[in-house]
């Protein structure tokens, strides 16, 4: 949508725009419970020293290696887009900012924030395993109703890591009582279900009718963290009622879900170019949603198949490039 009108397409589609919106904005909240639920569920017990190696090695490292893959490969692209924006232009500190902030690529933004969630593990886990302090355990999952995260162009910030930290210690707890959380969702699958929709009705409304939001609080982001966490219970109830018949293609794409995660918006971006053309001589919502619907199960397709692809050919250090 944003390449074929820019911004003022979200204004001549908005239905179009709040349900995209609505079913994908924030789906990172998943990658942040999964991370925190598989820490208390799995690694939890570990050295620290092994649970440091392992994070630098298969995940900090693929990002370094890939932010300077990306931002050798598309320089002369950048220095135009720096030159025009106020941006470093020099290779280094564009490189450096690039790393820091999580900008080399759009998706990139959400690594430096995991690192921080990652230096604070120890003392989220400490907090939750002190009964006294349960509490703040407690408090620290509520405050992103409160606390919302920043945009794109400030995805690093205070209340990014308070947002994203909600969501990380929700995992963590869910691993720690894992039985109980279980029995719980089987108990409220129903209710998860309403608040799923009813959640999701209040954001296409509020999306419809062109809500911004502004300062600490956003509306929005404060349903999404409902919506997302809610989702995310019902998906794991489920997986577990459908554990011994699960898919093989799930199976594969969780093997490859940090390769997709560094490597989709290519092909995002190469299969969306292949449509502006066509789509700006048909400027329907209909179409729109037919291209988006393309892109999405092309570029999971390409981004799939190119990551077998260099996992094979890099054999035992492909998961130190591109994460899987």
């Amino acid at each position: 949508m944003f390449r074929v009108g820019g911004y003022e397409m979200a204004d001549s589609m908005r239905p179009l725009y709040s349900l995209i919106q609505t079913v994908f904005h924030d789906a990172t909240l998943y990658f942040a419970v999964i991370s925190g639920l598989l820490f208390t569920k799995v690694l939890r017990g570990r050295p620290w020293a092994n649970f440091y190696r392992a994070k630098l090695k298969n995940v900090i490292l693929p990002y370094a290696v890939l932010s300077v893959f990306f931002l050798t490969a598309l320089w002369d692209w950048y220095v135009g887009y720096a030159a025009d924006n106020g941006l470093p232009t020099d290779y280094a500190t564009a490189l450096l900012r690039g790393l820091l902030l999580g900008q080399t690529l759009p998706q990139f933004w959400y690594i430096p924030v995991l690192a921080v969630l990652f230096v604070i593990t120890p003392i989220l886990d400490a907090l939750i395993q002190h009964p006294q302090r349960r509490w703040l355990a407690a408090a620290l999952v509520i405050l992103p109703l409160f606390i919302s995260r920043t945009g794109m162009a400030n995805s690093v910030s205070v209340q990014t890591i308070v947002y994203f930290s909600g969501a990380y210690l929700c995992g963590m707890l869910m691993g720690q009582h894992y039985e109980a959380v279980q029995a719980a969702i089987t108990r409220n699958t129903l209710n998860l279900f309403l608040l799923v929709l009813a959640s999701s009705a209040a954001l296409f409304a509020l999306y419809a009718n062109g809500y911004k939001s502004s300062g600490w609080l956003s509306y929005t982001e404060s349903l999404f963290y409902i919506q997302k966490l809610a989702i995310t219970a019902l998906i794991l109830h489920t997986f577990l009622c459908l554990e011994g018949g699960l898919p093989k293609l799930l199976h594969t794409l969780g093997d490859y879900a940090f390769a997709i995660y560094f490597l989709h918006l290519v092909f995002i971006f190469l299969l969306a170019q292949l449509l502006v053309e066509s789509l700006r001589a048909h400027p329907h919502s209909g179409w729109m949603f037919a291209g988006g619907l393309l892109v999405l199960v092309g570029s999971a397709a390409l981004t799939l198949g190119a990551s077998a692809m260099l996992k094979r050919l890099l054999g035992r250090y492909s998961r130190m490039i591109i994460g899987s």
